[in-house]
């Protein structure tokens, strides 16, 4: 106890202390105020929260659970104190109970991501991608995570659905997606398996209802983003082709994203399995695909062809009814035809146009 008391007031005396490089204001003579060193200022904190790695776990735990409040306001007086909680996510020694620590009092706060203009919601956000990047430096933060999945999945996406401006729970989901995917995590897939269904069908919903561009675009990629192995998202492909409609007639990161998640796709599953899925939504598919084709320095041209070739025969199956072209007239003739006449030795060659 004595001990714990005695490093919670180093703490908390350690981080007012650090207003010291707060920048000064300009001397009234007009002289240019002292310039403090940001670095000189990331390495006295990494060091100051050096100090504390090498409490045992359950000091540790204790002390940071209690002032994580304090140590929260602190780092949205100064945002450099970031280095402190960088500085414990990346310890070996501390990572695990501080990801713990602070994905407990990150959940508490999603509801203050619905309002971007609060100065809480960026410096939180930061905070929940640091704590995601933490499972990706040491696989075994991955049971931490997971009792937290669900709340963080299901209240993001109860509060996007009734915030004015849902951008920032969206981008929350999105780096836990990114986080998460690449079929490392295999405890964390089984616990996102029974959140598939309804975050799926909310998404497609809103995909309908939104109309500012940005957020669109953010909910697509989430669709073809989803944290779940394909044997898993099988039943779902055909609610999943309109995402990829829609990315390949988006940013070129949605349009590589399209291309890359269709060609996996293709890849994997049986031409005969795939196509009836397809089917419904396979003309478009195949004219967004043909709009692509187009050449250097036009980057989606290769890999659109590739997967027409991976297609085979079965990419012109689609494509009976007559396309419709636009026509757009041109101030300049197509054709020329130039006939000159020449009657006799000295007369003049030349002609008109027709």
């Amino acid at each position: 106890e004595a001990e714990c008391a005695l490093v919670v007031r180093l703490l908390r005396n350690g981080l007012r202390c650090f207003a010291a490089y707060a920048p000064l204001p300009a001397a009234s003579s007009g002289a240019a105020a002292p310039v403090t060193s940001a670095q000189e200022e990331k390495e006295v904190l990494d060091y100051f929260a050096g100090v504390f790695t090498v409490l045992d776990a359950k000091n540790f735990s204790a002390i940071f659970s209690a002032q994580m409040p304090f140590l929260f306001e602190h780092l949205l007086a100064n945002t450099a104190m970031s280095t402190i909680l960088q500085h414990f996510l990346a310890n070996s020694n501390s990572s695990r109970h501080f990801a713990d620590i602070l994905l407990h009092f990150l959940t508490g706060r999603l509801a203050d991501l619905s309002d971007p203009s609060n100065a809480t919601a960026p410096v939180l956000l930061r905070l929940f991608k640091l704590v995601f990047g933490s499972i990706i430096l040491f696989p075994e933060n991955e049971p931490v995570l997971r009792p937290h999945l669900s709340l963080i999945v299901n209240g993001a996406t109860r509060l996007s659905s009734e915030a004015a401006h849902p951008t920032l729970h969206l981008y929350l989901l999105r780096s836990l997606f990114k986080s998460i995917g690449g079929g490392k995590f295999e405890a964390l897939y089984k616990e996102f398996l029974p959140l598939l269904p309804p975050l799926l069908a909310h998404l497609m919903r809103s995909i309908s209802c939104v109309h500012a561009r940005p957020v669109r675009e953010l909910l697509v990629e989430l669709c073809l983003t989803l944290p779940a192995r394909l044997s898993t998202l099988l039943p779902y492909l055909h609610l999943l082709m309109r995402p990829v409609l829609l990315a390949l007639s988006g940013s070129p990161e949605l349009v590589t994203l399209a291309l890359r998640t269709l060609e996996f796709w293709i890849d994997h599953l049986h031409p005969d399995f795939i196509q009836p899925l397809m089917a419904p939504r396979m003309r478009e598919l195949l004219l967004s695909l043909c709009r692509q084709l187009q050449p250097s320095p036009h980057p989606f041209g290769p890999i659109a062809l590739r997967i027409l070739g991976k297609l085979g025969g079965r990419n012109r199956q689609f494509l009976r009814e007559p396309v419709a072209v636009a026509w757009r007239p041109s101030p300049d003739p197509a054709l020329f035809v130039r006939v000159g006449l020449a009657f006799g030795p000295g007369a003049p060659v030349g002609g008109e146009p027709l």
